[in-house]
Formats: C-alpha cells, sequence, structure tokens
C-alpha cells in the first residue's frame, strides 16, 4: 500500500519515473489536510490535500508520505506530476478559492522539488489568473505537464472553456502563459426561407466571432 493515512478517500494517483531509476506517486486525500469543508461547503463534507511517496529505483519507500500542497483551505485535487531532468519532480493540482473570495473558482498551482525530495521555494500559482477569475464560474482546472528537453517544464490546462499552456525553464522560471485555443465569443444563425421538402436547399448561415482566426466551426441540426 502506498498511502500511510486510510481514513474516507484517497484517490486519483498518478506515478512518474525519476532520473536515478525511481519513482514519485502523488494522489489526492480527503480530511487529511485539516481544512473541514469542500469548495461546495456542504455540510459534512470534508475537502482534499495532495499528497505524495517517493521510492528508490529498487521499490522500496524512501522518507514517508508528504503534503504537496501549503495551502489548506477549501479543496486542493485533480493532482499531476512529472520528473525532471535534474533529479527532481514538479507537481500540480487544482486549488479552490485559494486566489479569490469565491469557492467555486479554482486556479492551478505547483510546487517544485529537488532531487532530494526537498521543496524548492514555495508552492506557485501556474495560470497566472490569464483563465480564471473571482467571478461565478472561471477556473483553470485539470492540468497535464510533462518534462522537456532542456531540463524545464511544460504545463497545459482547460480554463473557462480553452486550453491555455505555460512553459518553464530548468529554474522553474515561467515563460509565459499561452492560450493554445480561445472559445468563440459570439455565435449566431442568419436564418432563411425556404419552400418545405426542398431538398439540400440551404436553411440558414453560421456565424461564428472567434479570436483563434484560424478555427472552424461545425453546426450540426437535429429534430
Amino acid at each position: 500500500k502506498v498511502n500511510i493515512y486510510t481514513n474516507l478517500d484517497q484517490s486519483l494517483p498518478k506515478v512518474t519515473g525519476l532520473s536515478d531509476g525511481g519513482f514519485v506517486i502523488v494522489w489526492q486525500s480527503e480530511g487529511q489536510d485539516g481544512d473541514s469543508l469542500d469548495h461546495y461547503e456542504k455540510e459534512g463534507s470534508l475537502s482534499t490535500g495532495v499528497y505524495g511517496q517517493r521510492y528508490d529505483a529498487d521499490g522500496n519507500k524512501v522518507g514517508f508520505e508528504f503534503q504537496v500542497n501549503t495551502h489548506t483551505d477549501s479543496d486542493q485535487e485533480n493532482v499531476s506530476v512529472t520528473g525532471l531532468d535534474n533529479g527532481g519532480f514538479v507537481v500540480v493540482w487544482d486549488s479552490y478559492g485559494q486566489n479569490t473570495n469565491y469557492n467555486f473558482a479554482s486556479n492551478l498551482y505547483g510546487q517544485l522539488y529537488d532531487g532530494s525530495g526537498a521543496t524548492i521555494s514555495s508552492e506557485f500559482q501556474v495560470d497566472g489568473n490569464i483563465s480564471a477569475g473571482s467571478g461565478g464560474g472561471s477556473w483553470a482546472r485539470d492540468s497535464s505537464i510533462t518534462s522537456l528537453p532542456d531540463g524545464g517544464f511544460i504545463v497545459s490546462w482547460e480554463g473557462n472553456y480553452s486550453i491555455y499552456t505555460q512553459r518553464y525553464d530548468i529554474e522553474g522560471n515561467s515563460l509565459g502563459v499561452v492560450s493554445i485555443n480561445r472559445a468563440p465569443t459570439a455565435i449566431k444563425i442568419d436564418a432563411s426561407m425556404i419552400d418545405e421538402n426542398s431538398a439540400g436547399a440551404v436553411v440558414g448561415t453560421l456565424i461564428v466571432t472567434d479570436p483563434d482566426t484560424n478555427d472552424s466551426h461545425t453546426l450540426t441540426l437535429s429534430g
């Protein structure tokens, strides 16, 4: 068994290899980090935190399970992880209410570790408020992360119906957030009058205002 803490649920594990032949497993754990309510704030619900465990090349545990997130209010969940060329690794997760007073808004945070498993500096915000805000329904979540040949790493995520990416150098410095695909800002149909049972007739024109000028769009009608 990987996790030592066994109360309630430990779920959604992710694993990555390390340059020394070992590996690290991370997961989310309910009720372990001491905060009482999840981001839904339902009575009796407990928040989640992010935890990990390192292993050596022989599959033996290295040290004890460790808490990844420093901020513990509300939920920290949906973790991703990748090993780095310098022997360390980086963990990224969704954090609700950390950068806003609105508990349903989530941002992405990360933590760097060196080859010994020690933290490098403090946890940092990944999305930079580009894709999530303080209003209802705003979010940055569901990250994916991979290491790069130059020793850095790149994180991608979903934010308000668009896909974003943030690249970091070997020192963990941000190289900027880029929007991969932004959602259309307006969609409408310019209707036409046609005779009934006119096979192949054009019933309307789809008009889309999209900041990504090279995107294509498909309209499906059902009845």
